[in-house]
């Protein structure tokens, strides 16, 4: 199946079945290639394309602006249109992915208004949701937020800390006990990942923002630990000041015409 040449479609190769889910790595073709990856408790076909895609997504593996053509990663994934469909419908949800007349479901690009509103939002929120995360935390829950930091501390590819690194934020918002709270705050915390990672183009500034994150999850989980919101709080509002300043750096830079999506 062709799409239009304005727009990049995403061609996937064969999914090594459901007990390893499709990792999406782009080539210099375009085209994006799919390597196996520990499935951790996923189950159905739709919890492994939701993965993949979404992984391939936050990565940058897939650009903003891709057109994700059901039918053919369906048929490249040996699963039917069901599940790519409610992964995809799941990810617009996200706002990771927006549905465009004539083109279908493209990867969203966020421009410097929105990444703006985005950051504004995230500073006024999560600082709350990990200010009650601290105090409303059960031990367990901890501990599972540790075994997650753990795991992102020990990975060398920046694809799994990525996903460790989300399941991470994710015990921590959860752990506010507030459902509409974590439910915005992980929605704004995905969008502006994509931008984050675009925005930091070499590898070596990848890994070193990924030990600069490392460094400071653990100032955040012993702050929480400790029961001091407070301390949480500040933490996480230094480390978004520092990340908007350098997404919206690097947006300014851009061509007025990158600010203006489809």
């Amino acid at each position: 199946m062709s799409s239009p040449t304005s727009t990049p479609s995403v061609t996937l190769h064969e999914m090594p079945g459901a007990s390893a889910p499709a990792i999406a790595t782009a080539s210099r073709d375009g085209h994006l290639n799919l390597r196996g990856a520990p499935a951790e408790g996923l189950c159905t076909a739709h919890e492994v394309v939701l993965q993949a895609l979404r992984r391939a997504l936050l990565t940058g593996d897939i650009p903003a602006g891709t057109q994700l053509v059901q039918a053919d990663i369906a048929a490249q994934l040996g699963v039917s249109n069901t599940p790519v469909r409610e992964a995809i419908r799941q990810l617009a949800a996200e706002g990771l992915v927006q549905f465009v007349r004539y083109k279908g479901a493209v990867v969203h690009k966020p421009n410097f208004a929105e990444i703006e509103e985005l950051y504004e939002l995230r500073l006024l929120l999560e600082p709350v949701a990990i200010r009650k995360a601290a105090e409303r935390m059960s031990n367990a829950e901890i501990e599972q937020a540790r075994e997650r930091f753990v795991r992102a501390v020990a990975t060398t590819d920046l694809g799994d800390w990525i996903v460790c690194n989300r399941k991470f934020h994710g015990c921590l918002i959860d752990g506010a006990h507030s459902p509409r709270l974590s439910a915005i705050v992980g929605s704004l915390k995905d969008i502006a990942l994509t931008q984050v990672w675009v925005s930091i183009g070499s590898p070596d500034e990848r890994m070193a923002m990924v030990a600069t994150g490392n460094a400071e999850h653990a100032m955040i989980l012993e702050a929480i630990e400790a029961r001091e919101g407070a301390r949480a709080a500040r933490i996480v509002t230094e480390h978004l000041e520092a990340a908007a300043k350098i997404v919206q750096q690097t947006m300014k830079h851009d061509s007025p015409a990158s600010d203006s999506t489809c």
